[in-house]
This record gives C-alpha cells, structure tokens and sequence, in this order.
C-alpha cells in the first residue's frame, strides 16, 4: 500500500496477511531506508510480528482451537458409539 504524504514523496505502508491492511506498529518508510533500521523496529513482538496484522493472528488462532476441539470431540463421540 503507498500512502501520499506532502506532495512528491511516497511511503510503502507494509500490507500483508489475510486482509491486506497496513500493519500497525511499523514505520511506513521508503525501501532504502528500510534498510538502514533496526530488525527490531522493523517488526511487532508477537506472532507473525511483521507480516500479519493483529485480527488476522487472532482468528488464525481461533480457527486452530476449533479445528482441535473439533477433532476432540470426533474421538470422544466414536469411542462413545463403540462403548454404548
């Protein structure tokens, strides 16, 4: 995503992820001085820190519990059936 500010230059707002909105916690910087910061400025310190924005790591999260206690719930209902 390029964001306009004053009136020549251009920033690359980094957009990645499911939704493809601006991450928020990062500087929106040109690419060359990308290179001149920090890894840690560079990124958010949590999961998928740089790359995904924060909704999206929540239901990433939220789809992975549900898809084990959907599995969970599978092997208890066979063992139920084969027992009773």
């Amino acid at each position: 995503m390029v964001t306009r500010a004053r009136l020549t230059r251009f920033f690359f707002q980094n957009a990645k992820g499911d939704c493809s909105k601006a991450l928020n916690g990062i500087a929106a910087r040109r690419p060359y001085e990308y290179k001149k910061m920090s890894k840690a400025s560079k990124r958010v310190t949590r999961a998928y820190g740089g790359s995904v924005c924060a909704p999206c790591v929540r239901s990433r999260i939220v789809r992975a519990f549900l898809e084990e206690e959907k599995k969970a719930v599978k092997s208890v209902l066979q063992a139920k059936k084969k027992s009773g």
